[in-house]
């Protein structure tokens, strides 16, 4: 890997970990006393923090993304239940997991199942969320340091000689 190379993915890794200690600060906020618009923006905002790094990322060197393996073995289940959200209910609307149902009444018309219901399933889930964005920045750090000491060892003055 070529310095240039070597400096931009370590760059990358501290975005990363920029990104996960965001969305763990975000659910911190949400154990305050808010109003439920305010806290469904909070965890939306949580959520988008938690998945960019394991979404692609253009840098110069073409795409980046952390692989699952910073992913705690037994929180992967939801770790895949939030990125899914994030894919298809956060950043884009798709029907089938808001299935919205749309019917005529007397005083107008009501839709019910919209992404604020799906939310909710999640906020009720807490202190598993944050168990999962704690443990996986606790690793991402670990491999953060190792990547860091590789870039020391790689832009050292005689490292290619």
């Amino acid at each position: 890997m070529s310095p240039s190379e070597q400096h931009d993915k370590t760059a990358m890794y501290a975005l990363s970990v920029g990104d996960l200690v965001k969305a763990r600060c975000y659910l911190q906020h949400l154990h305050l006393e808010q109003p439920n618009t305010l806290r469904q923006a909070i965890l939306e905002a949580a959520i988008i923090a938690y998945a960019r790094p394991f979404t692609p990322n253009r840098y110069p060197h073409g795409k980046h993304y952390l692989a699952s393996g910073v992913v705690p073995v037994d929180a992967r289940q939801l770790h895949d239940e939030i990125i899914e959200l994030r894919d298809r209910v956060i950043a884009h609307t798709d029907y089938e997991p808001v299935a919205p149902r749309v019917k005529s009444e007397t005083m107008g018309t009501s839709i019910s199942g919209t992404n604020t219901d799906t939310l909710d399933r999640f906020r009720e889930r807490l202190p598993q969320l944050e168990s999962l964005f704690g443990r996986t920045c606790d690793n991402l750090l670990r491999e953060f340091k190792v990547q860091i000491a590789a870039f020391e060892a790689e832009s050292k003055p005689n490292a290619h000689n």
